[in-house]
């Protein structure tokens, strides 16, 4: 593996001499090998590769829901796994879904007050809609039960859950791989303004270069290493 930018003190996630691998069939097989990068605030990053490739280790690693055999994952400087995997992602990181994982039986605003629970917040419907609102969704279809949604509109409902507590990092698998490309469009203009107008760090993994060439910073993973592939201007879109 390279380095990608070194990680420094604005870093907000980085991987500092991460080396990571599995047993199959009696054989250690090596995914990451030395590798190095950072994530900074006010990005939206596009890791693409196909299957096999190492993307769902990277973003496993990110979350906290796998450990490392060598180095460490750090958020803002301080080693995920000495913080505890499950206090980072409940109280620093959120995952947004392919499958959205909703609860079907819920409307798109009772899923907010769920999170809202979660993170030990008070239950909020000025606060809930307003997050709704925020992805594009009105308040009639924050009423309605989510499996009456459409599917981009159950991805913005898994987005502005993913925004309750005002976390800084977000992860995204294959998040518009159940929409159709208009649909998608919108999803990723979503995660455009997540980073630029909200300061977040999203990172997402797909197969689609189409889709990651939506991103500020795109970078491939390709025979088990990461190519940088170019970075957008983030001025030039600005009003988008």
């Amino acid at each position: 593996m390279i380095t990608v930018e070194k990680p420094s003190e604005k870093s907000l996630l980085s991987f500092e001499n991460v080396s990571f691998g599995y047993e199959e069939k009696g054989e250690k097989v090596v995914i990451l090998k030395d590798f190095n990068m950072t994530f900074q605030q006010g990005k939206f990053y596009a890791l693409l590769g196909s299957s096999g490739e190492g993307k769902s280790t990277l973003l496993a690693l990110s979350g906290g829901l796998e450990s490392t055999d060598e180095g460490s994952v750090k958020y803002k400087g301080k080693d995920i796994q000495k913080i505890s995997p499950q206090k980072y992602r409940k109280e620093n990181m959120a995952i947004v879904f392919q499958n959205f994982n909703l609860i079907h039986y819920m409307t798109a605003l009772e899923n907010i007050y769920v999170a809202m629970g979660i993170m030990k917040l008070e239950k909020n419907e000025k606060a809930a809609l307003g997050l709704l609102e925020e992805v594009g969704l009105r308040k009639e279809q924050a009423m309605r039960p989510v499996l009456k949604l459409s599917g981009g509109q159950q991805q913005r409902v898994a987005i502005a859950r993913a925004l309750v507590g005002g976390k800084d990092l977000i992860l995204a698998d294959e998040p518009t791989g159940n929409l159709d490309d208009e649909t998608a469009k919108e999803v990723l203009r979503i995660f455009k303004k997540m980073a630029r107008r909200k300061g977040k760090c999203v990172i997402m993994v797909t197969h689609d270069r189409k889709v990651a060439n939506e991103a500020d910073v795109q970078y491939l993973l390709k025979n088990r290493r990461l190519e940088y592939m170019n970075e957008n201007t983030l001025h030039k879109h600005a009003k988008e």
